[in-house]
């Protein structure tokens, strides 16, 4: 279910077992989104889709058939678990193990399609995704358990589960670049941004409208070079890749595929023709001018902001 706004506030204090795999590049968020969210900057409420009411609905039965085939007894704990040896850390595991050997474990239920799933092997633990056995560790290290188990339920009709063993290494690993990243955020120092970065800085920073700045610090200016390095490298691939692919089709004409054994296969494919409405507004205007009036309002459209650059010297961005 989603999260209700005394859950947020709450999750917002600390890293939960999903969100970890965001700080190694497998969670569902950039690592860059996470630490906005952490710090309220962007909204972090999460529209449920189709897969996570799935998800959400086959938890249980997942579990059970699970907790039956293993014969062992697990207890579901529908609150949010601090860490007492790591205060940035909490949990929301989907079960507690209970009455096994090893002493209590946790139990991951996951969801996957057939072609999510088809890589998945019984025997190799490593087949599972990264990001599924990062929050397995995660919840291991919040409560200081020895072991998990992951159970996945594969095209709703295919059950298939591997116990994880902890790794103290890994544990480590994860717990210091939670803490980490908490820190950041807690000083307000934004990880690294990568190149899929552009729609959160955007979404952040849309209002813009401040001082102009004037930069000194050598390592802001060295980005700076490196932007307009890059830049130029890019128009001048894209000019060469203009240039080649124009070529191509011109070879090609009226021809739709292209083979080149030892190369690959280049494609021209003409869409298909489809029949669409045209709203005819000078025609319209002209003809109904009253009712053209009628229906006209001025609104006004959000601006966006712009990346431009010039180099020192030069007279054109």
């Amino acid at each position: 279910m989603p999260f209700t706004t005394e859950q947020i506030l709450e999750r917002r204090k600390g890293i939960g077992g999903s969100e970890a795999g965001s700080l190694f590049g497998v969670g569902y968020l950039s690592a860059l989104e996470l630490y906005f969210r952490k710090r309220g900057e962007i909204d972090d409420t999460v529209e449920q889709n189709e897969a996570m009411f799935w998800g959400t609905v086959l938890e249980e039965p997942i579990a059970d058939e699970w907790a039956t085939r293993s014969k062992v007894k697990i207890r579901r704990v529908p609150v949010m678990q601090w860490s007492k040896a790591y205060p940035w850390m909490f949990v929301s595991v989907d079960r507690h193990i209970m009455g096994d050997p090893a002493g209590p474990g946790v139990l991951e239920c996951k969801n996957f399609n057939e072609w999510r799933g088809r890589a998945l092997d019984e025997r190799d633990l490593e087949s599972v995704p990264l990001g599924v056995r990062i929050q397995a560790m995660h919840g291991m290290a919040v409560f200081g358990w020895t072991w998990a188990a992951i159970a996945i339920l594969v095209g709703g009709n295919r059950l298939l589960s591997w116990r994880m063993e902890r790794d103290e290494e890994a544990v480590a690993m994860l717990v210091d670049q939670e803490r980490a990243f908490m820190e950041r955020v807690q000083a307000g120092i934004p990880p690294k941004p990568d190149h899929t970065a552009a729609d959160v800085i955007a979404g952040v920073y849309a209002k813009g409208g401040a001082a102009p700045l004037v930069v000194t610090d050598d390592r802001v200016k060295q980005l700076g070079r490196e932007c307009l390095q890059f830049r130029a490298l890019t128009k001048e691939y894209e000019t060469e890749w203009e240039t080649r692919k124009n070529a191509l089709k011109l070879y090609m004409g009226n021809v739709e595929s292209c083979e080149m054994p030892g190369v690959g296969i280049f494609n021209w494919k003409k869409t298909k023709d489809k029949s669409v409405t045209v709203f005819d507004e000078e025609r319209f205007k002209l003809e109904e001018p009253d009712l053209y009036r009628q229906y006209c309002e001025k609104r006004t459209k959000t601006g966006h902001r712009t990346f431009t650059v010039k180099p020192e010297g030069d007279s054109h961005e």
